[in-house]
């Protein structure tokens, strides 16, 4: 008579997983083929969870950590348990994304950090999840990647405007959100050199000026006609860095022919022209 000996399967190895209150967590193990896992809610003894046979197992809704137990079964032996950690947090906040303009030219691209822009009161950001979940509707590509840059590729596609992406973004304890960022494609910067102040044109207009990426890190210098400087503005942007005629010391310029030269941190060459003022 041969009598045979079956080897005992090892304890698996087990990786926990953390969740809110009231939702389930994903917990798994690791040492065998999906088929040779059983599941358990006991250290010892009891019955394994119905159907649960796989490295990954998703627990019930749960409102306090738990500790399961899982083991390898190779079909005549069972090896010993492994306890595997479901930690509850309490939940209060989702994160928050603050989302910000992005510029590029037509038929170009651009990056964005989107890790500074999110939030996570009460946890730490889950840079796995970043994910996006709606696309730009001219057909451009947004993708982010492994480290949350978000990018976004226009190449081939003719389109000029502003339009938006939606990004998905979740904590550890898996809480989510989503935000939406808005994109503004541009063409070429351009100048408008008729200043009226008490007029129509009440403001020197350049265009696309703080979204062009080559662009929006600039310095504006405006000049008289002896060439003194009279107004310098640092990352010109039409809104809150914009000349409306009126001096670096608070006074009304009179009417006139000014000059500007416009200087660009990328390198891009610096563009001069003229202002006509006319109050």
């Amino acid at each position: 008579m041969t009598l045979t000996i079956n080897a005992t399967p090892p304890a698996p190895t087990g990786t926990g997983a953390t969740a809110c209150s009231g939702t389930a967590a994903v917990i798994s193990a690791s040492g065998a083929s999906n088929g040779q896992y059983r599941w358990y809610t006991v250290p010892t003894g009891g019955t394994a969870i119905t159907g649960e046979v796989n490295a990954t197992y998703t627990t019930p809704t749960l409102t306090a950590t738990t500790i399961y137990y899982a083991a390898i079964n190779n079909g005549i032996c069972e090896g010993t348990r492994t306890a595997i950690t479901a930690t509850i947090n309490t939940c209060t906040s989702s994160p928050v994304i603050s989302p910000a303009p992005i510029g590029l030219q037509a038929g170009g691209s651009a990056n964005l950090n989107l890790v500074p822009l999110i939030t996570t009161p009460g946890s730490t950001l889950n840079l796995t999840s970043l994910q996006v979940v709606a696309q730009p509707a001219s057909g451009a590509k947004a993708t982010i990647s492994n480290t949350g840059v978000l990018s976004v590729d226009y190449s081939g596609i003719s389109f000029i405007g502003s339009e938006t992406v939606s990004i998905k973004a979740c904590d550890q304890n898996n809480v989510c959100t989503t935000g939406v960022f808005t994109i503004d494609v541009s063409g070429e910067m351009v100048i408008y050199n008729a200043l009226s102040p008490s007029g129509a044109n009440p403001s020197f207009i350049i265009t696309n000026i703080s979204l062009l990426p080559d662009t929006k890190n600039n310095t504006v210098y405006i000049f008289d006609r002896w060439q003194n400087e009279v107004w310098r503005g640092t990352n010109y942007d039409n809104t809150t860095v914009v000349f409306k005629g009126v001096s670096a010391s608070g006074t009304d310029l009179p009417t006139g022919t000014y000059f500007y030269r416009i200087d660009f941190a990328s390198g891009k060459s610096s563009q001069t022209g003229f202002i006509s003022l006319k109050r």
